[in-house]
């Protein structure tokens, strides 16, 4: 090629912004709120967290594809060293703020999914050139964003184990479960509540489809106890009648727990060597919590995780519940745990072991009640364990605001409401949708 030629080429004017068109890059000024924990002084006081605000910026070609969209979000931590917080794809997303020019910080867009960002692509190509982007991100909300896509997951996850025992134990013909207990070599029915217990344990990695959890629900002793029991039903009880209301939500629970027995089937089977005694099962520590939770989700009682503090105090478990129902469970219905008027009641009882029977208010904290009958309160943040005592001289329907646990609070300021119980000498859990009134400061 001759000399002149090459110079002639090599001094042709280059593309101009305008006729690249959407493929120039923009300039964005990425701005993360990262939040850490200031050292403790108080051994249950309140964590501290200090904010700041990290500056980068990075340069990106905007496009309105699924891709670019996820491109976009994992280019912003990469850049500010934070891919590890949510691993980005199509489905698993985390919202932010974007300011395009002319607007300011405080009219930025809420990027929440592909639909804003399509939005927002179209502004940013009307954007006068030479202009530059601002995005807002926020450590704790991209926390939450991965904490939410996780749980989700394990709910699928759950439901594909449920689909994986259906298919290994179920009977085609008749829809019916069974597994062959490893213990006893019996042939065990296994109704959609024992499923769900033993697909929670396989997503834990506690068991595998081959091998039932070692909880209560799957105990021989158990199975075996119940078989035996004294209790017995009519016909038309067992028909699905309605039986005699229970005195309380806990004997409710005793009932179930006695009706909802596997029955032992009706073949013969092989006849297995006794148990010896000292051959003891396993007892998981977290066999109570969750049954209260299954009784809770599954069977309808309602706040049946807050009597874990009652039945612990005194040492029942739902192996032994039945077995303590005519004796103990009228005293326990009146617990402060099973509602808000039995708080009230035990509100009463603090205040007269404080010497207050003289009180000129009544139970729902009125004006006029003298300090020695002040109940003690406390709250106990859902984040490292933190609390603050304070003092009350009852409690109230909460009207206003958020309840303290609310997921719409942040993080850090979310509490529970616990109170003394002089019956039990422990902390009692006030019920929800109540607060302590009037409160007074810490003495």
């Amino acid at each position: 090629m001759p000399r002149h030629q090459q110079q002639e080429q090599s001094c042709s004017p280059s593309p101009q912004p305008s006729e690249r068109g959407d493929e120039e890059s923009k300039v964005i000024v990425v701005q993360l709120t990262v939040y850490t924990k200031n050292p403790s002084t108080k051994k249950r006081g309140r964590p501290s967290f200090t904010k700041e605000i990290k500056t980068k910026d990075i340069e990106h070609v905007f496009a309105d594809s699924k891709d670019n969209y996820v491109q976009f979000l994992t280019a912003m931590l990469e850049r500010h060293s934070k891919s590890k917080l949510i691993s980005v794809t199509e489905n698993r997303l985390y919202p932010f703020k974007l300011q395009i020019p002319p607007t300011n910080k405080g009219a930025a867009s809420d990027i929440d999914n592909f639909d804003d960002f399509c939005r927002a692509v179209k502004k940013i190509e009307d954007m006068s050139a030479g202009k530059t982007l601002t995005a807002l991100l926020d450590e704790k909300v991209i926390k939450d964003a991965a904490k939410k896509d996780a749980s989700d997951n394990d709910s699928q996850s759950g439901d594909d184990v449920n689909s994986l025992l259906e298919k290994k134990y179920g009977n085609p013909e008749d829809n019916a479960c069974f597994y062959i207990c490893p213990k006893t070599r019996e042939s065990v029915p296994l109704t959609p509540q024992m499923m769900s217990e033993w697909a929670r344990a396989i997503a834990d990695g506690k068991t595998t489809e081959l091998m039932p959890p070692e909880t209560v629900t799957f105990d021989p002793a158990t199975r075996r106890s119940s078989l035996g029991h004294h209790r017995r039903y009519s016909s038309a009880s067992a028909d699905g009648g309605v039986p005699q209301a229970p005195t309380s939500d806990i004997a409710h629970l005793a009932r179930i727990l006695d009706r909802f027995t596997p029955v032992p089937p009706m073949s013969p089977v092989h006849k297995t060597a006794d148990i010896e005694a000292d051959d003891t099962f396993d007892n998981p520590p977290t066999k109570l919590p969750r049954f209260l939770h299954h009784a809770s989700t599954q069977l309808g009682i309602t706040n049946a995780e807050q009597y874990e503090t009652v039945l612990r105090a005194n040492a029942y478990g739902p192996d032994i519940l039945h077995l303590n129902a005519p004796k103990w469970i009228k005293s326990a219905a009146a617990r402060p745990t099973l509602g808000d008027s039995s708080v009230r009641a035990d509100i009463g009882t603090n205040r007269d072991a404080n010497g207050g029977g003289d009180s000129s208010t009544n139970g729902d904290g009125s004006e006029g009640a003298k300090t020695s009958e002040l109940i003690r309160f406390e709250r106990r943040y859902l984040i490292d364990g933190g609390g603050k005592n304070c003092f009350a001289q009852g409690i109230r329907f909460q009207e206003k605001g958020l309840p303290p646990d609310s997921m719409e609070k942040p993080e850090i300021d979310r509490f529970e409401w616990w109170f003394y119980s002089a019956d039990l000498r422990s902390m009692v859990p006030v019920p929800k949708g109540y607060e302590p009134y009037p409160i007074e400061d810490d003495m």
